[in-house]
């Protein structure tokens, strides 16, 4: 090559990348993402005929603003206590605590919540609007604070009012606290029972009891290990004042080693349903209950009530069932304030959260092959 060509060589600007290429990429990956979350879409009945946001509500049970919700406070609130001053309490707290919702950076991350706690059955594409404080009497020592919002579907979201969907959302509220740095629930009574079977409880799902003394809660945790064989449950009539009849099946003979290995101490699992229900209304100390009060324990059946059993209690119960429910069993165990008052929660798991131990699997030794034998023995050999 003649130093000429050489230099020309040198001096030649690259052939440019083609654009086209990357713009042609760019614009399929786009489409392949808008067709993936169209046919996602799709599964979760969101399309361009059909977005539609609702709440379905179950009107047999009350929706609590709990623990697990945005921490309320609200200083110089006065709770309600032995029947005194309802009327006062509530013209001088109605204010303090609307002022509270007035600030929806307060309560922002209220609708993932709801959406954990109802599931996106229920509760779907749903934006809260318009909160307004209401109290409701709760018997003669309480009034309930109560918050609704008005519902409004998200942007480009239609929503249903039929098909047991609903416009509005409410939500007794039964953790408040005076101060940031607080820990003591200021609601001593809100959303709780000052019997496990209240005046005229002596037939099977008596609604006073379901709607005062009940709280249903939906076990989340990781999968149970348990050398069980799951029972059919969902059958037979209730057969408690709380909506429920026992398992008496082998997953309920299993189900006490693993709560407590000697009816005396609580086991990590149970202590985990105790912190559990803590977290839902920390009246409710995380431990077990001295004196009759002051902590959670499991239940025990007397005259047809799910009543508190001491923890070395031979007649506790530890798993429930509900008439029609045939995806799950219940835990049913007392959370008892230090005021004596209580509720009685039926947290419910579902029967897929149940697994067997793994079998362990070992190989038997290979052994010297014979002129007798054509192979050796190497299939592996189950062991328990």
């Amino acid at each position: 090559m003649s130093e000429e060509v050489a230099a020309e060589a040198e001096t030649q600007t690259p052939a440019p990348t083609p654009a086209a290429d990357l713009a042609s990429t760019a614009s399929y990956l786009k489409s392949l993402n808008d067709t993936l979350k169209a046919e996602t879409d799709k599964l979760n009945g969101d399309t361009t005929e059909n977005k539609t946001a609702y709440y379905k509500a179950d009107t047999t049970r009350t929706l609590y603003w709990d623990g697990f919700m945005p921490k309320i406070v609200v200083q110089g609130y006065q709770a309600d206590g032995a029947g005194n001053g309802k009327a006062t309490h509530e013209a001088a707290n109605r204010p303090l605590l609307q002022q509270w919702f007035e600030t929806p950076a307060n309560w922002e991350k209220l609708s993932e919540q709801l959406t954990k706690k109802l599931g996106s059955d229920k509760f779907k594409n749903v934006v809260l609007t318009a909160p307004t404080v209401s109290y409701e009497d709760g018997g003669s020592n309480t009034r309930i604070p109560k918050v609704t919002f008005t519902l409004q579907g998200k942007d480009g979201y239609i929503l249903q009012t039929d098909n047991g969907a609903t416009s509005s959302l409410t939500l007794s509220i039964r953790v408040l606290y005076t101060s940031a740095s607080s820990t003591q629930n200021a609601l001593r009574y809100q959303g709780a029972s000052s019997s496990a079977a209240p005046s005229g409880a002596n037939t099977a799902d008596h609604a006073k009891t379901i709607k005062d003394v009940n709280v249903y809660l939906n076990y989340t945790g990781p999968a149970i290990v348990l050398d069980a064989t799951l029972p059919v449950v969902g059958k037979v009539d209730n057969t408690t004042t709380n909506g429920t009849s026992n398992v008496t099946d082998d997953l309920n003979t299993k189900f006490k080693d693993l709560v407590t290995s000697d009816q005396r101490t609580a086991s990590l699992f149970f202590q985990a349903i105790q912190k559990y229900v803590n977290t839902f209304d920390p009246k409710y100390p995380a431990n077990s209950i001295s004196d009759q009060k002051n902590g959670v324990t499991w239940a025990r059946v007397e005259n047809k009530a799910l009543k508190i059993a001491n923890l070395n209690n031979p007649n506790a119960v530890f798993v429930q069932q509900m008439k029609d429910d045939s995806e799950a069993v219940y835990l049913p165990v007392i959370g008892v304030a230090n005021n004596r008052w209580l509720n009685t929660f039926l947290i419910r798991i579902p029967l897929t959260k149940f697994v067997k131990p793994l079998t362990v699997f070992t190989a038997t030794p290979a052994s010297t092959p014979t002129q007798d034998s054509s192979a050796s023995n190497t299939s592996p050999q189950t062991t328990t």
